[in-house]
């Protein structure tokens, strides 16, 4: 028995494949590149990695083993008609994806085309590389996430599921949906930020480490550091930067232990000094009115005398001689408990008595002693006529004396002094 010819039956087939379709090639020949006699029809694409993948046949274009994929492009019948192979008659993208919405499109020309994106016959591995043959400028630091084909898809849904709406940004996958942590408690201080007021969506990380990032919403205060270098960097004050900074409420003390001290008396370091600048805004007077008002000129400057940073602030940290050198130098008074503060007040203070307003009456320390002698005379009442209240001892040369007693320049001319016969004090008995 002789076998049939297939155009015995398949008369009605016009066969396109390329070069095999050519009219000098017997027509059984080019049923069989695809057919088998014995195979059902169904089985005839399982001949074309045959030609098309590995054992390359001449003039057969090559296609690779990721055309055909399960789930979508499962056979190359799915896109090609069965017996017209050429590239006009094979099914268009939109025929099986209508509802496949496209980013950007129909605003952008190029995104409307599913082949501008990808490889017919390499449509998965084909569109992360596009993005990059179009959008050469846009290079992202953003790590890409896992099962994504690269760091544009981390971000950018190129077929968002709400449908195309003429933006660009449509598909823009919201920073919450991977970092949920800097949104908590509203993020940044409690500010509801966007992410990119700090972050720049293709330069993610390095944005946000540029060392004047903070400059762009806090100019003023960055601008008060500058002569300050040890609060330059934000961070080491605002613990849980960038997302969460504290409060900064007094941690002073963490930088300056030696100044710490001063908490027991001036708490908050920031009731004095700006946070940022460290200058001291707050002068004492604003708190200290009376001891300001009070102190008498050369004792304005609180500094002067006391150590605000001290335990005790009060408390002078800078003796009285060592900017009156002479008047304590031989001050009979040193020895007393309450020093310079027995006649002399630095400044008044609410409560306390720190010395008299005014140096007090030698007579309120110095008692007479009741009997008649040189101190009871008219002419000697004032104190101060003979001593200096700095300085020990007493006027009694002859000459010192003659500077009251002119009449009596003739007297006694060879004596030294007058308090050997004019006493000043009761004789001993």
């Amino acid at each position: 028995m002789t076998a049939q010819s297939c155009t015995g039956c398949h008369n009605q087939v016009q066969l396109q494949h390329g070069a095999r379709s050519d009219p000098s090639r017997p027509v059984v020949d080019q049923c069989l590149d695809c057919h088998r006699p014995h195979s059902e029809a169904s089985t005839a694409g399982q001949a074309c990695p045959t030609c098309h993948q590995g054992h390359r046949v001449e003039g057969a274009p090559q296609i690779p083993g990721a055309a055909t994929f399960t789930g979508g492009h499962e056979s190359c019948a799915d896109c090609h008609h069965r017996h017209d192979l050429r590239a006009s008659a094979s099914k268009s993208c939109e025929g099986c994806h209508q509802k496949h919405p496209t980013l950007g499109a129909p605003r952008v020309a190029a995104h409307s085309a599913c082949t501008s994106c990808h490889s017919p016959h390499n449509v998965k591995a084909s569109a992360q590389q596009a993005c990059a043959r179009c959008h050469q400028d846009r290079k992202t630091d953003h790590p890409i996430l896992s099962g994504m084909a690269g760091p544009c898809t981390s971000c950018h849904d190129l077929h968002p599921s709400s449908g195309p709406k003429g933006k660009m940004h449509d598909g823009l996958t919201p920073c919450g949906s991977c970092h949920g942590e800097p949104h908590k408690q509203g993020g940044h201080g409690g500010k509801d930020l966007a992410c990119t007021q700090c972050h720049a969506p293709h330069q993610f990380l390095g944005a946000a480490q540029a060392p004047n990032l903070c400059r762009t919403c806090h100019q003023e205060q960055v601008q008060a550091t500058t002569h300050n270098a040890g609060h330059q960097a934000c961070a080491n004050c605002h613990q849980g930067l960038p997302h969460h900074p504290a409060d900064m409420q007094g941690d002073c003390a963490r930088c300056h232990q030696t100044q710490s001290p001063a908490t027991h008396k001036h708490k908050a370091c920031l009731s004095c000094h700006d946070a940022h600048g460290g200058d001291v805004e707050k002068q004492c007077s604003a708190c200290h009115k009376l001891e300001q008002h009070s102190a008498p000129t050369g004792h304005q400057q609180c500094t002067q005398c006391h150590n605000p940073h001290a335990q005790e602030p009060r408390k002078p940290v800078k003796a009285c001689g060592s900017c009156h050198a002479a008047e304590h130098s031989q001050n009979p008074h040193n020895a007393l408990a309450t020093g310079c503060a027995t006649c002399h007040r630095p400044h008044a203070a609410e409560g306390e008595k720190l010395g008299p307003e005014r140096p007090p009456a030698c007579v309120s320390c110095h008692k007479r002693a009741g009997e008649p002698t040189l101190h009871d005379q008219p002419g000697h009442q004032n104190c101060m006529t003979c001593h200096q209240p700095h300085q020990r001892g007493a006027k009694f040369k002859r000459a010192e004396c003659l500077s009251c007693h002119t009449k009596q320049k003739d007297h006694q001319p060879q004596a030294q002094t007058c308090i050997s016969c004019h006493l000043f004090t009761a004789p001993r008995r």
